[in-house]
């Protein structure tokens, strides 16, 4: 990506900061329906919050239902499920199944296509914008977190997420991990949060004000909430900033390609420190 000048983020002719009716370039006109609702702002942060949750407590039952299906005892599965590799991965492919499915399910029922969420035919420039958009993440998260740290001494940068796979060792489980964390969430979160929420909410305000209230919700969504670990607010601050960076490029390019490879690469740096390297 590269760097904003003094006037700010050079955009595309097609986008208007400030008009109501944004069209991405690349994106298919908008069709007249009374069917938008789900598009709308306020709606629209209702849903990506309930796609973001309760397809992970879906999947967690689902799992526990086929298991006792299968006739195992809750003792068995409950250790399965916290400890198990394949479990966890199967947790992350049921839950990202669920939410995809509630994302068919919201364009076909407001008539509109996966276009309309950036999913526009793959571009070699979106690669090269997606490796400079990953540079740009790095270099601002060092500056925010170095002013956040002096002005918040308390503040733990040290703190790592919990993400699971503890028990990884072998190259089938090594290849699961890659899977559920740099393939399957990448995908998914951007579709939810690039593609369907501020598409939504860029639809009815400014680029500013819909990168704002994106970020922060996918920053909130990387608390560790329900996890019994202190709250997460390095890992909130590094998302949020993230988060920006890709919603400008879902902006600029009028693709989610390039946020979907930056997030792809950020997973990938934690995959290879916590599970190659460390």
């Amino acid at each position: 990506m590269s760097n904003a000048s003094s006037k700010g983020p050079a955009l595309p002719n097609e986008v208007n900061l400030t008009e109501d009716k944004t069209i991405f370039p690349g994106e298919p006109k908008k069709s007249k329906t009374p069917k938008d609702r789900g598009w709308r702002p306020l709606p629209a942060v209702l849903w990506t919050l309930f796609l973001y949750i309760a397809p992970q407590v879906a999947a967690a039952s689902i799992l526990v239902f086929i298991l006792s299906a299968l006739g195992w005892s809750s003792e068995r599965a409950t250790d399965w499920l916290q400890n198990a590799v394949s479990a966890q991965f199967y947790y992350i492919l049921v839950a990202e199944l669920l939410t995809l499915s509630g994302i068919y399910w919201l364009l076909r029922t407001h008539r509109k296509t996966w276009k309309h969420l950036g999913l526009i035919s793959l571009r070699l420039a979106d690669v090269w914008k997606a490796v400079q958009g990953f540079g740009a993440y790095v270099v601002v998260y060092i500056v925010v977190a170095s002013v956040v740290g002096a002005l918040i001494p308390s503040l733990d940068v040290e703190q790592e997420q919990q993400i699971g796979f503890e028990a990884a060792r072998s190259g089938i489980d090594l290849l699961l991990v890659f899977s559920g964390l740099v393939m399957l969430a990448p995908l998914a979160e951007e579709i939810v949060f690039r593609g369907y929420l501020f598409t939504s909410l860029r639809s009815k305000f400014s680029f500013l004000y819909a990168t704002l209230i994106t970020s922060t919700l996918f920053g909130a969504a990387h608390l560790q909430f329900g996890s019994g670990e202190p709250l997460l607010w390095i890992a909130a601050i590094d998302t949020a900033v993230l988060s920006g960076v890709m919603c400008y490029m879902r902006e600029k390019t009028g693709s989610l390609w390039p946020a979907i490879f930056i997030h792809a690469m950020k997973n990938m740096v934690a995959f290879s420190y916590l599970f190659l390297f460390k």
